[in-house]
């Protein structure tokens, strides 16, 4: 039997990371749910790259070798690299939803999902949800704003 895969974005790895982070505490309680669930995690190496972007503007120098250091530590986080055919197909998928704000890392963690076959994410950014994908934690808002259609509350 194949254990359940589930994505880790930025901004959970960010959450998790920054203990004065306002998803901090939800963050740390569903990590424990997904290892007691034994998920496998992974992420992306584009999300990696912004998740060091987002703590060295955040932390400074000190905090990103620090997060640096805690991510290639880890044994329960698995990095994909993404493909320049992913690349490209996220490229398409940005131009063929003008209605949609997400990013470009976003795309391509859509596509590298999608092709995967992973269904859940780790994250607290709505664009998931919006883009038909399971959301852990769930939160009242992922649930309106993707019925409703909006971008990030």
């Amino acid at each position: 039997m194949r254990l359940a895969e589930v994505f880790v974005d930025t901004s959970a790895l960010y959450a998790l990371f920054a203990k004065r982070d306002r998803n901090h505490a939800r963050a740390r309680d569903s990590l424990l749910e997904l290892r007691n669930e034994r998920a496998s995690l992974l992420t992306s190496t584009t999300v990696l790259t912004e998740s060091y972007v987002l703590v060295h503007a955040r932390t400074g120098r000190e905090g990103l070798l620090r997060f640096r250091r805690a991510i290639a530590r880890s044994q329960w986080l698995r990095a994909v690299d993404v493909s320049s055919a992913w690349e490209t197909e996220a490229w398409d998928l940005l131009e063929a939803q003008i209605d949609k704000d997400y990013s470009f890392v976003d795309a391509t963690s859509f596509v590298l999902m999608s092709a995967l076959e992973v269904r859940r994410a780790f994250s607290f950014d709505i664009h998931f949800a919006q883009a038909g994908f399971d959301v852990m934690p769930e939160s009242p808002a992922n649930v309106r704003d993707q019925r409703s259609g909006r971008g990030k509350p």
